[in-house]
């Protein structure tokens, strides 16, 4: 071999072992948290969402009964819900920690005023109990003002829909739960995580407006057990447990049928073990190729785009995978999310990246073209890496990680061929 390909080999060398050692040192960490242990090897607890307490009661009439089509509501149903947010603010478990629950509970109510017409009169009503909530909790007077304005400035005419519950700040430890992010970073889920992501997606799909507008509220919630699920493989008796609480659920509410088995059924496609839609599209030439062509290898599909800033960090690693994996069974396709077309074109050529990309930026929304919406993508970059029999086994794996992952999964495949090869 020449100098030159001596050198050559050598700097690849050197630039694998760098990415790979950058995945696997971050995989080291990583299972020193994983399978919910402590440094000496005890288990560790995983603790339960707290869920506020004005999510857990009916404090307010069915959403449902103050869509009026865009006219004001009568003084009885108007008088009535004033009446259900004074005592729901004046509640033991509210004054106990008032800016989270009164956030809530004035959410709650702006929001049931979205649909109607709010008449002058009864913005003045409004205005005046907030002015005196505002003297009585002066430690809470930008969250209440928070509130007031939206009356005022959003919701005094009558909108298309009525926002979601979840659309809080209150909210937002539940609707994406910290507990399950600072407890779990990869590897396998413990049983103690399981029981407290039962629990919670238990909870989450059963509260009152939950179950008052479910097409719209469950919706934000199996999104997040879905990005939760993806970070590892359930076992057999985990998954069980979990997709059995889910049909509990299904069972004991009659009318979420048809919803529940829409997103149990999508839930399942896009977790580890899953098995996600084909993919059939043009490429950024316009040439139409089939993502199930490539059974037989190891496929990183790659969601990304240029716009998006920790896309473009990904790049060099594609860049070495593409040369690390010349002779193997490993294929990498991207599916790309950028509004104009010649801009993916463009980057194929300047980042180096030579894989087959599908163009789906062709949406009236860039990020939610066909295909980044089969596959549930909300999230840039997301990577799927599916086995040869076109399974997915991880989603999300970056840098070197990513690497580290798709060397194990060669090497399982070599031993699974040189079984099946024995006598």
């Amino acid at each position: 071999m020449s100098q030159v390909g001596d050198k050559r080999l050598v700097q690849k060398s050197l630039v694998s072992a760098a990415l790979v050692l950058g995945g696997c040192v971050l995989g080291i960490v990583a299972m020193r948290a994983v399978d919910g242990r402590n440094p000496d090897g005890a288990s560790a607890e995983v603790p339960d969402v707290v869920f506020p307490a004005a999510a857990l009661k009916p404090w307010f009439r069915p959403v449902s009964e103050y869509d009026t089509g865009g006219q004001p509501l009568d003084d009885v149903s108007f008088g009535t819900l004033m009446t259900a947010l004074d005592d729901a603010l004046t509640a033991e478990e509210t004054l106990a920690d008032f800016e989270q629950e009164g956030d809530i509970h004035l959410w709650n109510f702006v929001r049931r005023l979205a649909r109607p017409e709010v008449t002058e009169a009864q913005r003045e009503r409004i205005a005046t109990y907030m002015e005196g909530l505002q003297e009585r909790h002066p430690d809470h007077h930008n969250m209440i003002a928070h509130h007031a304005a939206s009356v005022a400035l959003l919701y005094a005419d009558a909108m298309p829909t009525t926002p979601a519950f979840t659309g809080t700040p209150g909210m937002s430890h539940v609707t994406h739960p910290s507990t399950f992010g600072s407890t779990f970073t990869g590897g396998e889920f413990t049983d103690a995580h399981v029981d407290a992501l039962v629990k919670w997606i238990g909870t989450a799909l059963t509260m009152p407006e939950t179950a008052n507008d479910f097409s719209q509220e469950a919706g934000r919630y199996f999104g997040e057990l879905g990005r939760i699920l993806q970070r590892a493989q359930l076992t057999d008796r985990q998954d069980e447990r979990v997709f059995a609480a889910l049909e509990e659920i299904k069972a004991s509410n009659a009318e979420f049928v048809e919803t529940m088995d829409r997103k149990v059924d999508k839930l399942r496609r896009f977790i580890p073990g899953g098995i996600p839609p084909n993919i059939v599209a043009q490429d950024t030439e316009g040439i139409e190729f089939v993502l199930e062509d490539y059974r037989g290898n190891i496929v990183v599909l790659i969601f990304s785009g240029q716009w998006c800033g920790p896309c473009r960090v990904e790049y060099p690693y594609h860049r070495f995978m593409l040369e690390l994996y010349e002779d193997k069974p490993v294929v990498l396709l991207g599916v790309n999310s950028d509004a104009e077309l010649e801009t993916i074109r463009q980057a194929k050529i300047d980042e180096g990246l030579d894989y087959r990309t599908w163009w789906d930026g062709h949406a009236a929304l860039p990020t939610a073209g066909p295909i980044a919406t089969a596959w549930n993508v909300v999230t840039w970059p997301t990577i799927y890496i599916l086995d040869e029999d076109g399974v997915i086994r991880h989603v999300d794996k970056r840098g070197g990680d990513l690497i580290a992952t798709v060397d194990r999964m060669l090497a399982e495949m070599a031993g699974r061929d040189s079984v099946a090869g024995q006598p």
